[in-house]
C-alpha cells in the first residue's frame, strides 16, 4: 500500500526525522548510520462496513534502533515517534482516517543493539 508507506515517511520528515538518520521501508540497508528507524506493514485486513464502505485495518509496526550504551537515544526517538502518531490522523491519499491506537512496545538490547518496537493499529476507509 504505496499510500501509507508514502504517509508515514512524510509524517517522519515533517516532525524532524525522530532524532534518527533514516527511517526505512521494511528493511535497512547493510550500511546503515545508527540511529536509525525501520517501518512495515506485518498485516492488511480488507472489510466492507455499513453501505459497502470499504475499509482496511492495518498494523503498522515501528523499529528504532541505536547503538549507544546507554538506552537513551532509542528512548528519545520512541517519545518523538509517540508525539508524531499518537492521537494524530494519519491520512494516506484516497482514504479518511478513523483511528490510530498504539499497541505495547518493547525496548530490549540485542548484541549492543537498543531496539524498541512499537506496533500501531490503523483504520482507515477509502474516500
Amino acid at each position: 500500500m504505496k499510500v501509507l508507506f508514502e504517509a508515514i515517511y512524510n509524517r517522519f520528515v515533517s516532525e524532524g526525522k525522530f532524532g534518527l538518520t533514516e527511517f526505512y521501508n521494511t528493511e535497512a540497508f547493510a550500511d546503515a548510520v545508527f540511529p536509525y528507524g525501520v517501518f512495515s506493514l506485518p498485516d492488511i485486513l480488507p472489510g466492507k462496513g455499513e453501505f459497502g464502505v470499504d475499509w482496511e485495518d492495518c498494523l503498522i509496526h515501528f523499529n528504532l534502533f541505536s547503538q549507544t550504551t546507554l538506552a537513551t537515544e532509542v528512548c528519545a526517538a520512541f517519545e518523538a515517534l509517540k508525539l508524531a502518531f499518537d492521537h494524530y490522523d494519519l491520512t494516506p491519499t484516497g482514504y479518511t482516517p478513523i483511528t490510530m491506537e498504539r499497541e505495547p512496545a518493547n525496548i530490549f538490547r540485542v548484541e549492543k543493539i537498543w531496539q524498541c518496537s512499537v506496533t500501531y493499529k490503523l483504520l482507515i476507509q477509502k474516500n
